[in-house]
């Protein structure tokens, strides 16, 4: 088992260097955000960032997953690479006709969202940079599939600070505001494309093959509902706030989001790049599920303390990159955000069975329960609760979805998780932000001394309630020692 697990935390760790890059350029760009745009502005570009999550999360109708699922089903390279041909035609068709379809309504777009004609080019440019995303993730995901971690993210480095010197340079330099920062997006999406092209093309087999596609299609399409609703779960608050308070609310919750998210990109997403891959490979292994479980057990850790860390220390970010003091509230938010990830960390790893044995339709279940349950409690919890009661929504449905997501992976792919640990554990970080809230409000040098108390405080309480295991222990200690760069 160490084995495996060595080389889960490779390719994780390999991956979360590159989304370690992407968050270090995303605060960079913060001060920048929070002096060109007003409150309102950033509220403008959090919703139009959700509508390209939307709409990617449909249009792509999960052919890339599909792909890597497809792909680990045979080793016959010349299939594979009619697989990849397949998937990228597919996107490529779905791409053109998204911009065919969109693109000429998109004064409508911005006249009934935001009752802004002016804001039509934002919609222009939106649908572009859609269309061209979509493409890049086909050669991104055949290198995931490929385990070439080192090359993904040395295109997505590059990529970033492409787009880092362009926002600098649209935003400070010309004051194109919004705009400037979709160009930006729209030419860091093509330059992932240019990058991939040699090794795209050098992979194609130029055989479209019509089963596969069709397969593939059975597949994914009800992940493209689960999905959405999956989108919507996590992201329907953004879209019922401005119907009743100010978009300067919603430029609040977003820079909230944004930096609770620091969990997501570094540690959820880095993970689902790094074991997804391995996880379709040596699923039907007898040993997988004892694995899986432990995995889930560490994972959850990490998450957990991640989000602790960035919780804590989200004031002092927060008022060190932004000199707009409209936007210094949104520290209050970022820990209770962060309770979303914690949950949808331990989801994804429940709702591994579920494609493993292809029963991905059952996803479309557990999303539409929570995006019910999610967007009756935003009707009835914003009005009086304005922020506040977005982020409580979010959470009741998140628990109602990940409890769901237990049942049914219990039911399809039974493992016998570690759930009393992972309960613990959960139970210990929530009293530990209700302290911080105590925290919060006191001077900058006993506040920052009281919270590193408070995390090794945390450290040793999980330490002592038994959350790992002799032998577990063991095992770290001799990788710290391994790999410990200040050792003689």
């Amino acid at each position: 088992m160490e084995g495996q697990l060595k080389n889960v935390f490779k390719q994780s760790a390999i991956y979360s260097i590159g989304n370690f890059a992407n968050k270090i350029i995303g605060f960079v760009l913060l001060p920048l955000y929070t002096d060109y745009l007003t409150i309102d502005d950033y509220g403008v570009l959090g919703l139009l960032e959700v509508m390209a999550v939307v709409l990617v999360t449909v249009l792509s109708f999960r052919i890339p997953t599909a792909m890597i699922r497809w792909c680990s089903d045979t080793e016959n390279e010349e299939e594979q690479k009619s697989i990849l041909y397949t998937s990228f035609i597919g996107i490529f068709i779905i791409g053109l006709s998204l911009n065919a379809c969109l693109f000429p309504f998109s004064k409508q777009f911005a006249v009934g969202l935001f009752n802004n004609i002016d804001f039509t080019i934002f919609f222009q440019l939106l649908f572009v940079s859609i269309g061209i995303e979509l493409l890049s993730k086909v050669p991104l995901e055949f290198l995931r599939f490929k385990q070439k971690s080192t090359l993904f993210i040395s295109i997505n480095i590059i990529k970033l600070i492409v787009v880092l010197g362009l926002n600098i340079y649209l935003i400070a330099w010309l004051n194109w505001g919004i705009k400037g920062i979709l160009i930006s997006q729209i030419v860091g999406h093509g330059i992932v494309l240019l990058l991939t092209s040699k090794y795209l093309i050098s992979n194609f087999s130029y055989r479209f093959n019509a089963k596969a596609a069709k397969e593939m299609a059975y597949y994914g399409f009800p992940l493209v509902f689960s999905s959405l609703a999956g989108v919507l779960l996590s992201l329907a608050d953004r879209f019922i706030l401005p119907y009743f308070h100010e978009y300067g609310d919603l430029g609040l919750y977003t820079l909230g989001y944004k930096i609770a998210s620091v969990t997501n990109v570094f540690l959820i997403t880095s993970f689902q790049l790094g074991f997804l891959p391995i996880a379709f490979k040596r699923y039907k292994d007898p040993q997988f599920k004892p694995f899986i479980s432990k995995i889930l057990t560490y994972f959850t850790f990490l998450v957990v303390l991640c989000t602790l860390f960035i919780s804590f220390f989200s004031q002092e970010v927060i008022k060190t990159f932004s000199k707009n003091i409209d936007y210094w509230d949104a520290y209050n938010l970022v820990p209770l955000i962060g309770f979303l990830f914690i949950f949808k960390a331990i989801q994804y790893v429940f709702t591994l069975g579920l494609h493993f044995e292809k029963r991905t339709k059952l996803n479309i279940n557990i999303v539409v329960l929570g995006l019910i349950v999610n967007i009756t409690l935003n009707i009835l919890l914003i009005p009086k609760y304005d922020i506040i009661g977005a982020i409580i929504a979010s959470i009741i449905s998140g628990l109602v979805t990940l409890l769901y997501s237990y049942r049914l992976s219990m039911r399809i792919y039974p493992v016998r998780y570690e759930i009393r640990k992972i309960v613990v554990l959960v139970g210990i970080s929530t009293i530990f932000v209700m302290l911080l809230f105590l925290v919060n409000p006191l001077e900058i040098i006993p506040r920052i001394g009281l919270k590193f108390a408070l995390l090794s405080l945390f450290l040793f309480l999980v330490w002592l309630s038994g959350y790992f295991e002799k032998d577990e222990i063991s095992f770290a200690n001799r990788i710290i020692k391994k790999y410990n760069p200040f050792r003689k």
